[in-house]
């Protein structure tokens, strides 16, 4: 199956890519904060928590960036879900890729 020319490899991984962005800013929505990490070198890492205040997250939900990440997540859930059905180990190989990069 190909949509408009991409192969199911090609639309896994951008599913999964937008997926990995989109989880990141809903959890940031619900959370009403988000984290940044400081590596200390031979001391490991720190993790600071960003509180965003109620008008912050309002315009982040109404963002066009957060409302195409959505749009997209909704279009491209249910061509992951017949080629995961189709092609399992293709599915879970494109997931594993970007699992790992994020």
């Amino acid at each position: 199956m190909n949509l408009n020319e991409l192969s199911n490899a090609q639309v896994l991984f951008l599913y999964f890519t937008n997926k990995s962005i989109y989880d990141s800013y809903t959890q940031i929505i619900e959370d009403k904060m988000y984290k940044s990490s400081l590596e200390l070198f031979d001391m490991g890492s720190i993790v600071i928590n960003h509180s965003l205040h109620e008008e912050d997250v309002k315009e982040l939900e109404e963002s066009d960036h957060f409302r195409y990440l959505m749009e997209i997540d909704i279009m491209l859930e249910p061509i992951a879900s017949l080629i995961e059905e189709a092609d399992p180990d293709l599915f879970n190989e494109i997931k594993t890729m970007v699992d790992q990069r994020f």
